[in-house]
């Protein structure tokens, strides 16, 4: 019999399809016995499928073979165990064996970009050798020994498995990269540590071992993991910070660990060169790390722009599949493409040139079957079509929306019906401007954009969005922020400056945010770029329809708007963008931070959740001010603001008056949620088919959306993406078939019945921060998601602010 002890909370109601309590007087204590035809691994699945995911832990769980009822021993008692870890237990059981056996290391390539692609070392990639299933990745082993609880025993074995196979395969001098887990590191005799007796005995040196620390795991005390990381160099290892940026320690890591690499992770590097916000965050960690004198490696490369991105930022070192792919054995990878000529001899300089925007894709021949089609949209879930070649001319494409709705039973059939014409074949020395006038008239601009050489040879493909938004960007001022796309400092000076000659009398708004830096420490780059991006957002929706306003980023959190003196232009739109601002970057914060209403630093300060300090500065009324006045008289109020908790707005005068902000009282964020909920709920009740364009109209009422998506059952998307008119073509409009089943929003929608709105997080669809909304279908199992940016989301909170709302009086 099993017996369960659920902690906290009443057991799911469904347990009692397989059991029942102990007794009336211990209700949180079940037994289930064992059905016929059900061994307990069965029993155990059967009871976590009923358990919703985020109360398995409060279950543990033990096989009695006494009678319950008579009462548990403190032996049996101390035999509890989580339901997850048993249930993973039983089913795998080998994880819990040894692992030696299984476990295996494979060599990436690691090289010097200085050196024109020069091996430096190798990073070791563990895999292990399921018993029924083959060879499984890292990341699904890593994860079934976490929910195992083995996973100091897996990471050992890795270890070991990537030393011994150093010393069999790799001269001394050629180091290699291996991974260890935070929690491996701290209350942990390094001196006495397996893997370092595997080492003298392997007489590998240590200076050949480069230990990878991962950023994105959980360090809760740096100082512990700064001293063992002193052990491990004053053993002559030397150290690497993985995947910098993604994680919950960012900056405080970096300065306490002082590490001899800076790993960047991939979810930057992967089409940075396409992002403009991936390249600045990109531009400030190599700059960081060069401060800090760490060596970068770039991870993740896969094209040819993004190699070259690197080597203009200055990374020391790159690994990824355009460098070379794992491998059992270590392989020579081959010579890195040349850079680019310098100059520019196509045309005068700053001239665009088309083969600077070639992307090389993935192509499928034409003798190639239906099963092979499938396969590869499998491999690439972003892809929202395939280019067909012969003999490396590109004969046309497959569209992935049209191939799946092919049933599986035709897979060994031939693609030659499959295969759709390009309208779209551009020489590569045609000329940009020709490109985007041919791209202003095109119908079919969704469809594949193919460059040929003058043979007609595929070089690849284009992005001709990118151009136009490249054309634009060399049309406009360059003295943007490249985040925010606001005036900086020495743009608004000379505003400043005009207005001063011409005699117009103007104030000076400031708005920085409290406490940024610590935030930006806790929770990442990311995060702290999406506030930013926020704040920015809320400025415009305040005052970017104001004529006389010039709106500016200039620098770091500071922001500042230069305009009309008088005061009353000011207070009312200024508190608006506070109450916005309020509302919204909660979505910034972890739930429990948001609850307690504080997080906290690295040395246990406590910090609220984001404060905003505003201050307007008036002129004299005798004369105005130059800049440099008023921005004296600005750090001034500065200090008037920070004396105040919370968000607070100063006033410049004698004496300057403030304006508390205050907070959004529970349940007042509701209403644009309630309001993108309902919208999407008359989506799912109407009908809507298969056409890219079905919900235009819908779009037109709702333009706060950027795109929506219906998935069925299982996670999968049943039908391409339906993308707001006015976005489209920055937005892929592919997806069908995209396997989304891991994702939080399908869990939630579908586990629970409930709608589901994210926090804010970077699109890789649109390359903006956004929100996710889902939420289940009426009609069907499944769910209808959607997703809003940041300027959707302060356009649809003004629909729904509190009519009348009214900044409060000055004290």
């Amino acid at each position: 019999m099993l017996v369960v002890r659920i902690q906290g909370g009443r057991a799911p109601r469904d347990w009692t399809r397989w059991g029942h309590p102990l007794s009336p007087e211990s209700p949180q204590i079940w037994c289930f016995p064992l059905p016929d035809r059900m061994d307990l691994a069965d029993l155990v699945e059967a009871i976590v499928l009923e358990t919703p995911e985020e109360r398995l832990e409060d279950c543990l769980g033990l096989w009695s073979t006494g009678d319950p009822a008579a009462g548990l021993s403190l032996a049996s008692l101390d035999q509890l165990e989580p339901l997850a870890v048993m249930h993973a237990r039983l089913h795998e059981p080998w994880i819990l064996g040894p692992l030696a056996g299984v476990v295996e290391s494979h060599f990436q390539p690691i090289v010097d970009l200085a050196r024109q692609g020069e091996v430096y070392g190798y990073e070791m990639l563990c895999r292990a050798r399921h018993p029924e299933r083959g060879l499984l990745g890292g990341a699904e082993t890593f994860a079934l020994a976490r929910r195992a609880r083995c996973l100091d025993d897996l990471e050992q074995a890795c270890q070991i498995r990537a030393l011994a196979r150093k010393a069999e395969m790799l001269p001394a001098g050629t180091p290699i990269f291996i991974n260890a887990l935070p929690q491996s590191l701290l209350g942990t005799d390094l001196h006495r540590h397996p893997s370092l007796s595997c080492l003298r005995r392997l007489g590998v040196a240590p200076e050949d071992v480069v230990i990878e620390i991962v950023e994105s795991d959980h360090v809760e005390d740096i100082d512990a993991m700064s001293a063992a990381c002193d052990t491990l160099r004053g053993l002559g290892f030397r150290i690497a910070l993985d995947d910098l940026g993604t994680g919950y320690n960012g900056l405080a890591l970096l300065a306490s660990l002082r590490p001899d690499f800076i790993k960047l992770d991939r979810g930057l590097v992967h089409e940075a060169h396409g992002s403009r916000v991936r390249s600045v965050m990109l531009e400030t960690l190599i700059a960081m790390a060069r401060r800090l004198g760490c060596a970068t490696v770039a991870e993740g490369l896969e094209s040819e722009r993004d190699l070259e991105l690197c080597r203009d930022l200055g990374v020391h070192f790159a690994q990824g599949f355009l460098i070379g792919h794992p491998a059992s054995v270590p392989v020579e990878p081959a010579p890195l493409p040349p850079r680019p000529e310098a100059g520019n001899p196509a045309g005068e300089a700053g001239e665009m040139r088309l083969m600077d925007y070639v992307t090389r894709v993935p192509t499928l021949p034409i003798e190639a079957d239906r099963a092979r089609v499938r396969e590869m949209f499998r491999c690439h879930g972003d892809m929202g079509h395939l280019l067909v070649v012969g003999e490396g001319r590109p004969l046309g494409f497959i569209a992935r929306d049209r191939f799946l709705r092919e049933p599986p039973s035709r897979d060994h059939a031939g693609i030659g019906r499959l295969v759709r014409p390009l309208c779209n074949v551009l020489r590569g020395h045609v000329p940009v401007r020709q490109i985007l006038w041919r791209l202003f008239h095109c119908r079919e601009v969704h469809d594949p954009w193919v460059v040929v050489d003058d043979h007609g040879q595929l070089t690849g493909v284009i992005q001709p969005w990118q151009l136009l938004e490249q054309a634009l960007k060399q049309g406009t001022d360059e003295g943007s922020h490249p985040l925010t796309g606001l005036s900086t400092g020495p743009a608004l000076r000379g505003l400043l400056e005009k207005r001063r000659l011409a005699g117009q009398p103007q104030a000076l708004l400031y708005i920085d945010l409290d406490n940024f830096k610590a935030f930006n420490d806790r929770y990442g780059f990311v995060r702290g770029d999406a506030m930013i991006k926020l704040l920015a957002e809320c400025l415009r929706a305040a005052f970017g329809d104001h004529g006389e306003c010039d709106l500016g980023h200039i620098g770091g959190d500071d922001f500042m708007v230069a305009g009309p003196a008088a005061a009353e232009v000011w207070l009312n739109r200024l508190h608006e963008l506070a109450l916005s601002f309020d509302q919204l970057c909660g979505h910034l914060y972890d739930r429990q931070d948001l609850e307690r209403g504080f997080f906290t630093g690295d040395d246990g300060s406590c910090f609220p959740v984001a404060n905003l300090s505003a201050v307007v500065v008036l002129p004299a009324p005798d004369a105005g001010m130059d800049s440099v006045a008023l921005s004296e008289r600005a750090a001034a109020l500065k200090k008037e603001a920070k004396c105040h908790s919370g968000s607070v707005i100063v006033l410049d005068g004698d004496p300057p008056r403030c304006l508390p902000v205050e907070p959004v009282r529970d349940g007042d964020d509701d209403s644009w949620q309630e309001q993108a909920v309902a919208a999407l709920e008359r989506v799912a009740r109407g009908p809507r088919g298969q056409g890219g364009h079905d919900l235009d109209a819908w779009f037109r009422e709702h333009p706060y959306f950027e795109l929506v998506y219906e998935l069925d059952g299982q996670g999968h998307q049943r039908y391409a993406n339906w993308v707001n008119p006015e976005m489209r073509g920055r937005i892929q409009t592919g997806g069908m078939g995209v396997d989304r089943s891991t994702r939080t929003y399908f869990h939630e929608t579908v586990g629970r019945g409930q709608p589901f709105v994210s926090d804010i997080y970077l699109s890789s669809a649109s390359e903006d921060f956004c929100v996710t909304l889902a939420i289940p279908l009426p009609d069907a199992a499944g769910a209808l998601v959607g997703d809003i940016n940041l300027a959707g989301l302060l356009a649809l909170r003004s629909r729904t602010r509190i009519a009348g709302a009214r900044a409060p009086a000055l004290v």
